[in-house]
């Protein structure tokens, strides 16, 4: 049984507020949703129809429209049940709006879509995850929709083990210099086998500015993400002057200090490239030398503060036993000064970011401008 149906999309500038309008009617013919303005991440208005669907007979139609998908969309929906539903009964599902315009219903995982959040009355309720964020945040239920690790290496068992953990999302990470056509097609495999999402990532490790750019340059062709070892300075600065570079990892390596300062976190904030916070460079760390970096994530998260640059929090797992909850994880953040805002950003708000802006990046023609695919 089925107490209401909720759903929003968004319209971006570049959209029709019509075409996204019938889009809706595919799933929704009677609805006629609200239109609230907001400011999108580039300062653009987008706009948010929205509306809550209750009535038996709308809710019917909607049902028999999702019994009329072919049978390996069904299938796909009920196997990931588990991972759709939360502890209060919230099946949430995503449509995407080209396909919805075109009148035909396909699920989808990113986020430029028609989300909908469905309220079954019969699913047992469960107290699982139920914790309050301050500001925001409110209270976040579905913790299997929020939260991602875009620096883990290994392979299905860590994929695995992180789905088990709770993570929506995870980006394998693979060195630039051993990346190659077999390693390519093992992750595809993976990629294919998982049920979360997915993304891989290569990581940069050079000498000198000069040879950053070239690396980058490669790795933005083959790489959903793009991720530069920091530590020396000049290192630090070109991958904060890079906006090809989408995170400065460690900046603090094998330093006394942050491996950051003003200038840099103006350079990253203008860039937009996330400053990761690597918990592995803690946990493994001796202990007589911990101290030191709880006073590099403090002193980065400071700067954050200040200056505005996107910090990330990521476990570096390279096998199961590294991996963390992200329950241990807002709580070991508390260690570094970080409050449940900036920890629940950093685990879920900033990696998300990442993820969608390197989907589309192809499309955009210059900041805040991107082309679409005309509905």
């Amino acid at each position: 049984m089925i107490h209401n149906i909720s759903y929003r999309a968004f319209v971006y500038g570049t959209e029709s507020k019509e075409k996204v309008l019938e889009a809706i009617s595919t799933l929704f013919p009677n609805s006629s949703p609200q239109c609230e303005a907001t400011e999108g991440y580039y300062k653009n208005q987008v706009l948010i129809l929205h509306d809550k669907i209750d009535k038996k007979k709308s809710i019917k139609e909607f049902v028999e429209l999702l019994s009329s998908m072919d049978d390996p969309a069904k299938k796909r929906i009920i196997n990931q049940l588990e991972d759709k539903m939360d502890d209060y009964g919230n099946l949430f599902l995503r449509f995407d709006k080209q396909r919805a315009y075109q009148g035909d219903l396909k699920v989808v995982e990113h986020g430029d879509s028609i989300h909908t959040k469905i309220k079954i009355a019969a699913y047992p309720a469960k107290k699982r995850w139920h914790w309050k964020l301050e500001g925001n945040y409110s209270t976040k239920k579905n913790y299997r929709e929020n939260f991602y690790d875009l620096n883990i290496s290994g392979n299905k068992g860590i994929v695995q083990e992180a789905e088990r953990l709770g993570f929506a999302g995870v980006s394998l990470t693979y060195n630039f210099d051993d990346y190659n056509s077999e390693i390519s097609k093992e992750y595809d495999e993976l990629k294919h086998e998982s049920n979360i999402l997915m993304r891989n990532c290569l990581e940069i490790n050079c000498k000198n500015p000069e040879e950053l750019k070239k690396k980058v340059r490669k790795s933005r062709k083959i790489a959903d993400i793009v991720l530069v070892r920091g530590g020396d300075n000049r290192i630090n600065r070109a991958a904060c002057e890079d906006r090809n570079v989408d995170i400065l990892s460690q900046p603090y390596r094998n330093r006394r200090d942050s491996g950051m300062n003003h200038v840099l976190a103006r350079k990253a904030a203008e860039n937009d490239v996330a400053v990761e916070i690597n918990l592995s460079s803690f946990l493994k760390t001796n202990l007589r030398y911990r101290h030191r970096i709880v006073s590099q994530f403090r002193h980065i998260m400071a700067l954050k503060r200040k200056y505005g640059f996107s910090v990330i929090i990521t476990s570096g797992a390279r096998s199961s036993y590294d991996q963390r909850n992200p329950l241990d994880i807002f709580a070991l953040s508390n260690c570094f000064g970080m409050t449940e805002n900036e920890s629940f950003e950093a685990l879920s708000i900033i990696p998300q970011h990442i993820i969608d802006r390197n989907d589309n990046r192809d499309n955009f023609v210059l900041d805040g401008v991107r082309t679409v695919v005309e509905l």
